[in-house]
């Protein structure tokens, strides 16, 4: 007997998971379900894109094409009453009430526009291949067109499968679908391994030298604003588009990518460092 989880390399996942360990006696095996290439294999963290690429491209070419092996479906039933623990049967469970006993903050509210699950998840990934992915090339850095997938919040929860948006973006064959690997492959790994063998990876220490150099050269500056936490988190600034971000994040749970970064920076004008 065995315990099969996802290894993912940041909190609070990572945390439940060393207590997990600490607590079970059987085999605990951790899977890496999040990269095209796992995390083990890089062996190192990347600081920089094109090193990345360079480190990667023989071992993304060799999965992008690969054949799926063939599995036979015949499984033995499991035995749940063999479990030391009650099983919970989702599809016949109450989850209004499931929910309610959740330890979250229960003022936030359902993202109506976005339905959970994996069908919701492959149904918008395949609306984005038939009519989005061929200009995400040229689209993507427009926050006023929907020109980006929005696939972000089922690859975060595991709902859809990044192998698949990968094989799928790769058959494509054209400049959108070669960025949006770029984005969904490149990027996104890089930051996984960076967290992966970093173990300060949400910490000051983990920043570059130059960019520790920057901020720490103007901590001093005078600020016009200076907000709380509180103040951040419900959007009540005196700067509109940054409330209509951040009103965004409280309703829809995302940001198009580059008012996320606009929305990230402006952070650090209204606080001490």
């Amino acid at each position: 007997t065995v315990v099969v989880t996802e290894e993912m390399p940041v909190d609070p996942s990572h945390r439940e998971l060393t207590a997990l360990a600490s607590q079970v006696a059987k085999p605990l095996i951790c899977v890496d379900t999040a990269c095209i290439v796992p995390m083990r294999l890089l062996t190192r963290y990347y600081t920089r894109a094109f090193e990345f690429r360079s480190a990667t491209k023989k071992l993304y070419s060799e999965r992008l094409t690969r054949a799926w092996p063939d599995v036979n479906s015949t499984v033995r039933p499991f035995d749940l009453s063999t479990l030391p623990f009650q099983p919970l049967d989702l599809q016949a469970a109450d989850l209004p009430e499931l929910v309610s006993c959740c330890m979250i903050d229960h003022s936030v509210g359902p993202v109506v526009d976005t339905q959970g699950g994996s069908n919701a998840g492959y149904a918008r990934w395949v609306r984005f291949l038939e009519t989005g992915i061929a200009k995400y090339s040229v689209r993507r850095n427009n926050a006023l067109i929907d020109g980006v997938s929005r696939m972000s919040p089922y690859l975060h929860y595991g709902m859809v499968s990044p192998m698949r948006l990968a094989r799928d973006a790769a058959a494509v064959n054209n400049e959108g679908g070669d960025k949006y690997l770029d984005e969904l492959l490149t990027w996104r790994e890089l930051a996984y391994a960076f967290c992966f063998y970093r173990a300060d990876h949400d910490q000051w220490s983990a920043l570059p030298d130059w960019a520790q150099a920057t901020l720490l050269a103007h901590s001093g500056d005078s600020r016009q604003e200076l907000y709380a936490w509180e103040q951040l988190a419900r959007a009540q600034t005196n700067d509109a588009l940054w409330n209509a971000a951040q009103m965004s994040l409280l309703r829809q749970g995302e940001l198009h990518n580059n008012v996320r970064m606009t929305w990230g920076k402006a952070i650090v004008n209204w606080t001490k460092l």
